[in-house]
């Protein structure tokens, strides 16, 4: 005779395929940071990566006779490249008895099921998968990739030899010429994203740096008598606001990291006291995906998320997966630039 509980396990609704449709339906838990579109989706079928930093010099060619005059010589893009391993980031969960038995629905006099008590943990590892994917974001476009645990797994600058620019904006002092400060970043961005179009600015602030930027006297000054629906600084500016054609975030967000012994670290997206400058629209994101490391998975073009389930029966119990294989990469490391204040 059949079992009715692997009959159940067993159907659609909890295979693979199922799980990892339900998990990317999840709405993202972060739509106040914008750094989604930052970053173009690659999904690739191995689980390496080729990674391409590039730095363009465009020179003016002077002119020559005709007839078979010295011809310049192109000067080549400095270039390196890189394989680097995709890493896999699993979560996992389980789901008995004592879940589901006796216990009610939140808000509803139904008793919860297995299928709405899945939902829930789904969302949970959702949301932890996501915060992950937008904190290597957020290290990609500074240049390197940070993992949440410390280990550097590559640093665009320390492989080229290059420096990464830093402008301080003293925002400590109410004489600064902010607007000189901005012509300089964008200056250089521009200077340094030869070849790739630049729509706009924009500049990812710790909380301390992106409240002593609102608050800094030239700031105030430039909006003290402008008039518009949108009534910049008089209204609550933390979801960004645009000054000087750069797009200004608040980034609040913070990494809790527990250690292998248990330890809880938190980490912040963005350095305290710092910003990040980059370009908007210069194509230079890319989100590489890997396939999961599931065997219904291999050698298929990855996805963001991916999730399964495995029947314990000898401890009565579903246990239930969640994994990301994601690596963010920046191309174009010079035009990230540190914006400090003391």
């Amino acid at each position: 005779m059949a079992n009715p509980v692997i009959n159940l396990l067993g159907s659609d609704s909890f295979s693979s395929a199922s799980l990892t449709k339900a998990i990317l339906e999840v709405p993202n838990q972060f739509p106040a940071l914008p750094i989604d579109d930052m970053f173009a989706e690659e999904p690739i079928s191995t689980t390496v990566a080729q990674m391409d930093v590039e730095t363009m010099e465009i020179n003016l060619v002077p002119k020559g006779a005709r007839g078979g005059g010295k011809a310049v010589k192109a000067r080549q893009s400095t270039r390196g490249s890189r394989f680097i391993d995709v890493p896999s980031r699993r979560i996992e969960d389980s789901v008995a008895a004592v879940d589901i038995q006796n216990k009610r629905q939140l808000g509803v006099s139904d008793l919860e099921t297995l299928e709405t008590v899945v939902i829930k943990r789904q969302i949970k590892m959702a949301m932890a998968l996501q915060s992950t994917r937008l904190y290597l974001k957020m290290q990609a476009l500074q240049g390197k990739i940070v993992d949440p645990d410390g280990d550097t797994l590559y640093d665009s600058f320390t492989e080229l030899g290059l420096t990464r620019k830093a402008i301080s904006f003293d925002l400590g002092t109410a004489t600064t010429l902010i607007s000189s400060k901005m012509m300089e970043a964008k200056d250089y961005v521009d200077e340094k994203s030869t070849g790739s179009p630049v729509a706009m600015y924009r500049a990812y602030c710790s909380p301390t740096f992106f409240r002593s930027f609102v608050e800094h006297a030239n700031v105030k000054d430039a909006y003290k008598y402008f008039e518009s629906v949108q009534q910049p600084l008089r209204n609550d500016v933390r979801s960004g606001f645009v000054h000087g054609d750069v797009e200004w975030i608040n980034v609040p967000n913070k990494a809790t990291v527990v250690a292998a012994d248990g330890s809880v670290t938190t980490k912040l997206f963005v350095p305290d006291t710092e910003a990040v400058l980059v370009p908007v629209g210069a194509g230079l994101g890319i989100e590489f995906l890997a396939p999961a490391d599931h065997i219904e998975f291999a050698n298929t073009n990855g996805l963001p998320l991916y999730s399964w389930s495995d029947i314990d029966l000898k401890n009565g119990k579903l246990d239930l997966v969640a994994e990301t294989d994601s690596l963010p990469f920046w191309s174009k490391p010079l035009t990230s630039i540190r914006l400090t204040t003391s």
